[in-house]
């Protein structure tokens, strides 16, 4: 499979994610209504609380991609090998400190999530069976392994089915008044398959290796080398977190757990938005590191520049109609009382679109094994957020952490991302403004005028609204292609996309892009 191809089905894939997850609308729908604004709050920040345990690894997830797909590109098996048995040896060691310090927590979890009295317990109960979830710390290195060699859609089409098996068993759940507790359960039990389907497909393409990481002495010096680039992985994805996943935490301890499951319900299109454009640079990133390990310096910052177009006009394509409709949306889905106000789902949005940019450029530096050059950028827009968070959300509501976001984006990351792009890779600075400017300038009036249209009628339920937006989307991404992208993108693009699809190839196999 070649590095187009394998990138296009694992973007399709994690495509397909979504189209599933949109079965969750409905489900979010019931939860809320059974569990109430507080307990559903309650049990949104409760997961939030759990990805931060996640950090426990130290960031060796994000080093071990890297090393693996440089392997796998100079075709290095016996080093491959080496490096995903020190993996395991690792991550075995950190699962279980992973374990105590979740048990720590639960001494301390009605302190940092504020519920009734009533609710205490089963909080408690809810976080014991969250400890279970915890599992594919254990097994990282095997989807490390998928990823770098692009088999990413193989983990896509598991976690779709683990959101049907979440969606099915919270309501089911709910409906038998399990509270909290009856949702950790839920999503303890859905994570199981991928565990399963992790450990198997390492055991399959390296047999043998979880008994070698059981038995045999690791060799340091590639211990080493990973270490090396998982202190800067580590800060990167703490800083990462503070800087995206900490609104519902900020909102839910100043202002209280009902607006934070506000919150979170009015940005859920966004943040489904902005999970499918993060989704290209993660499908996109094994066959940039490839192209940089083979030294095509001249391609690689072709194609990057070329994505960073294509994210930008996929990002007004589907942000302008949620900002346009997300009003209608909500009072059809969950209701009114939930909406907290257009500013922030235009503020989401905006912030979405530079999230999509940023993870792509990102993933130039994590997917080469220079994340280090990323720490002091990443560290210090965590700060400025989290510190403007704090006190946007003291001074206007619960605006404030997505003001946060915006500030530090505009201060820090919109600026120093490029100019650290072009003076490791040569990238042109002006080519990759260039690239998404055009789009977001014809973008602007597109969603203003969709904004306009919108307050015209009323859709038809829905399913209604989601037809109106998937035109709107689909016009505009159509027209973008038609006169964004030139005569020759167009020709590169139409052939990618009949290497991806066998039956639609014309005149033989295209090339290994």
């Amino acid at each position: 499979m070649n590095r187009s191809r394998a990138a296009i089905w694992n973007y399709a894939s994690a495509l397909l994610f979504t189209a599933i997850t949109l079965i969750g609308l409905w489900a979010t729908k019931y939860v809320l209504s059974v569990l109430g604004p507080e307990r559903f709050g309650a049990s949104r920040m409760l997961t939030d609380w759990l990805g931060y345990l996640s950090l426990i690894e130290l960031g060796l997830t994000g080093a071990l991609s890297p090393m693996l797909a440089r392997d796998l590109a100079r075709q290095d098996r016996e080093r491959s090998i080496a490096t995903l048995t020190v993996g395991l040896q690792i991550f075995l060691i950190f699962g279980g400190l992973t374990l105590v310090a979740a048990l720590a927590m639960w001494l301390v979890i009605g302190r940092i999530i504020p519920v009734d009295s009533a609710d205490i317990l089963d909080l408690r109960i809810a976080w014991g069976i969250s400890l279970v979830s915890l599992l594919p710390t254990a097994v990282a290195p095997f989807r490390s392994l998928a990823d770098a060699g692009q088999r990413g859609y193989r983990i896509n089409l598991a976690l779709a089915m683990q959101s049907l098996m979440i969606f099915g068993l919270s309501c089911g759940f709910a409906r038998l008044g399990w509270g909290i507790s009856g949702q950790a359960l839920a999503t303890t039990l859905a994570v199981m398959p991928l565990v399963i389907m992790l450990t198997y497909e390492g055991m399959r393409h390296e047999k043998g290796l979880l008994r070698a990481a059981l038995s045999t002495r690791p060799d340091w010096s590639v211990g080493r080398e990973l270490i090396s680039l998982a202190v800067p992985s580590f800060l990167i994805g703490l800083s990462g977190r503070i800087s995206v996943l900490t609104d519902s935490l900020v909102v839910g301890n100043i202002l209280g757990t009902s607006l934070a499951g506000s919150l979170v319900l009015t940005l859920k299109l966004v943040v489904m938005a902005q999970g499918q454009l993060q989704g290209i640079g993660a499908a996109a990133w094994a066959g940039l590191a490839q192209l940089h390990a083979k030294g095509e310096r001249e391609q690689f910052n072709s194609r990057l520049i070329e994505l960073t177009g294509l994210v930008a006009m996929l990002a007004v394509g589907a942000l302008g109609p949620i900002t346009a409709y997300n009003s209608e949306f909500m009072a059809i889905w969950v209701g009114t009382q939930h909406d907290v106000g257009p500013w922030v789902v235009a503020l989401g949005a905006f912030n979405a679109l530079l999230l999509g940019l940023f993870s792509l450029w990102f993933w130039c530096f994590t997917g080469t094994g220079q994340v280090a050059r990323m720490v002091p950028v990443t560290v210090t827009a965590a700060v400025i957020n989290l510190t403007s968070s704090v006190i946007a959300t003291h001074a206007f509501g619960v605006i404030g952490p997505t003001m946060g976001t915006t500030i530090s984006f505009l201060s820090v990351s919109l600026w120093i991302l490029p100019r650290e792009l072009s003076r490791t890779f040569g990238t042109s600075i002006r080519g990759l403004f260039r690239a998404w400017l055009i789009p977001v300038a014809y973008g602007v009036p597109f969603t203003v005028a969709l904004h306009f249209l919108a307050r015209t009628h009323r859709p038809w339920g829905l399913i209604g609204l989601g037809l109106e937006m998937g035109v709107a989307a689909a016009i505009f991404v159509g027209l973008g292609g038609r006169f964004l992208l030139g005569p020759d993108a167009r020709a590169v693009w139409s052939a990618r996309l009949s290497a991806a699809i066998p039956r639609f190839r014309r005149n033989g196999e295209p090339p290994d892009e």
